[in-house]
């Protein structure tokens, strides 16, 4: 998922063709960044002066366009009739815990506060009944002494999947040195890409998918588009890194290749 590219075909993190405003249709069209800092410019000599004794003087970054354009977009169904959300009504006001369960965890519905409106005008008895049937063995909750409101919530609790926690990007680009290790870096910022992957559980995948605004997708994405800015500043403080980064993208998409997947 975050493989950088090469001759592995794989895309740099969750690059697509329309990262660089290319048809979504035309996968053939495959753009990355290292072509893309061609295109743009950003690799054009970057320095056009020297100093007395020969050695080049880098230019500014800071006025060149970025390495390449982030408009990170997984693909979503598009759809004239969620037909889903119609059926979502129908098992809300019925009798089957098990299924309202696979509907609230994974959500399919325009509105968070549409199962809570629901149920909380269902009979005491039906909330009671539902809870008496998801109640995990061992948990200590005294249904009966709950009020009806109460129930719901702790029924919806059950039903939902896990609270997303969000998780900063962690990695950042190393000041130069002359101990430029493409293989370290690679693989540091490949794990980051899976740690922050590994944030967002399937059923919020399944939900973005479908079209719903969904915060950890959202920011997962959020995190990965933040890497185009680590990367202007510190090529602008380091102009002659953008080279050095290069030779990263293509040292990652060979431990793409040759690295086994992360452990969990």
């Amino acid at each position: 998922m975050a493989q950088f590219s090469g001759d592995s075909s794989m895309p740099f993190f969750w690059q697509s063709p329309q990262s660089f405003g290319l048809p979504a249709e035309d996968e053939s069209m495959q753009l990355y960044p290292a072509n893309a800092m061609t295109s743009t410019g950003y690799l054009e000599p970057l320095y056009e002066t020297y100093d007395g004794s020969g050695s080049p003087i880098y230019q500014s970054m800071s006025n060149l366009s970025p390495p390449f354009h982030v408009d990170l977009q997984p693909p979503r169904f598009n759809v004239t009739w969620r037909w889903w959300e119609d059926e979502a009504n129908v098992i809300l006001r019925a009798f089957t815990a098990e299924t309202m369960q696979q509907l609230v965890q994974f959500r399919l519905y325009p509105d968070d506060n549409l199962p809570r409106s629901i149920l909380r005008c269902r009979n005491e008895s039906s909330v009671i009944n539902f809870l008496n049937k998801l109640l995990p063995a061992g948990d200590t909750t005294v249904v009966d002494q709950l009020t009806h409101y109460e129930r719901v919530e702790k029924l919806l609790s059950l039903c939902s999947s896990s609270q997303f926690a969000t998780r900063p990007w962690n990695w950042l680009p190393a000041i130069a040195s002359n101990d430029f290790d493409y293989q370290s870096i690679a693989r540091t910022m490949d794990e980051e890409s899976y740690l922050q992957f590994r944030t967002v559980s399937f059923e919020d995948w399944v939900h973005y998918s479908l079209g719903y605004a969904t915060q950890s997708v959202e920011w997962f994405l959020l995190q990965h588009s933040k890497l185009s800015d680590y990367l202007m500043n510190h090529f602008d403080a380091f102009p002659n890194q953008a080279h050095e980064y290069i030779h990263v993208e293509k040292v990652g998409a060979q431990l793409a290749l040759l690295s086994e997947p992360i452990a969990k």
